[in-house]
Formats: structure tokens, C-alpha cells, sequence
């Protein structure tokens, strides 16, 4: 699922709309240069996402075996513990 996609369930379930901020993708590149290492991470991270690279699981999955489950029902759980 792409973000958006992810954003639209939460969406769908909170009854709220999200504001989207567009970044560009130069924006990003330029982040991986920053002195801090947390804002190299975050770029990496969206840099990723944007590009719509797949994680194979299977070999962390098979070190830590953990039950996977769909977003909606992730969701829902973690909408759950929120408080009112």
C-alpha cells in the first residue's frame, strides 16, 4: 500500500481528514548531507518510501516470527489504546 493508501484508513476510521505536505525529492536528497544524523535517517527513510522500495521479510521473519496482520486491523488496535 502506498502512504496515501495508509493515511485513507485512518482517515476512514478516526472520521478526521490529514493534511498531505508534498516534499521534494531533491529536498530529500539534500537532507542525506545534513549534520545531523537524525535528519539523514528520516531522509533514507522517506527517500525509500517515495521510491516504493519492497522489504523482503522473510529472512527477519524467520528470526523473530511474529503473527503479521493487515493495516485496517493494525489500525484499529492502535486507534484503540488512544485515549478519548
Amino acid at each position: 500500500m502506498s502512504q496515501k493508501e495508509v493515511a485513507a484508513v485512518f482517515e476512514e476510521l478516526t472520521g478526521r481528514t490529514f493534511e498531505y505536505e508534498h516534499m521534494p525529492i531533491e529536498v530529500m536528497k539534500g537532507m542525506l548531507q545534513d549534520d545531523d544524523e537524525m535528519t539523514r535517517t528520516a531522509a533514507g527513510l522517506m527517500l525509500n518510501c517515495a521510491a516504493g522500495d519492497y522489504v523482503d521479510l522473510t529472512e527477519t521473519l524467520e528470526i523473530l516470527p511474529v503473527e503479521r496482520t493487515g493495516i485496517r486491523e493494525f489500525a484499529k488496535a492502535l486507534l484503540a489504546q488512544l485515549p478519548a
